[in-house]
């Protein structure tokens, strides 16, 4: 996505940059995208799939709106599709942040709980 930023004591031109998004990349490659969380919102079981381009260790978090961990699934050694199922019934009604992690790289969707 494009964004762009225009502060009061600036004339023309505004400045323009990339946000950086899915996929994530990594020395020209992808190293995990198609981040999906479906359903959203979600009665509190949703799946999350995404799809890794090489062998690694992946964690899933779920935060607080305010980024503090509640709880966090350990994926190893997973290469592919990845599709899981993540039970957050004992959650109360908020939206939470999923974070998915290997060493390197992150990237974080909001769920709805209803």
């Amino acid at each position: 996505s494009i964004t762009a930023y225009r502060s009061p004591s600036w004339t023309n031109p505004p400045i323009y940059w990339t946000q950086p998004g899915s996929p994530i990349k990594f020395a020209g490659g992808t190293v995990f995208k198609t981040l999906e969380i479906f359903p959203n919102p979600s009665n509190g079981i949703f799946n999350l799939s995404f799809y890794s381009n090489e062998i690694d260790d992946y964690i899933i978090s779920i935060k607080n709106i305010l980024g503090q961990e509640l709880t966090s699934i350990a994926l190893k050694n997973v290469v592919g599709e990845v599709n899981k199922k993540i039970d957050t019934e004992n959650l109360g009604s908020s939206v939470y942040i999923i974070e998915l992690s290997n060493n390197t790289y992150s990237i974080t969707k909001n769920i709805i709980i209803r």
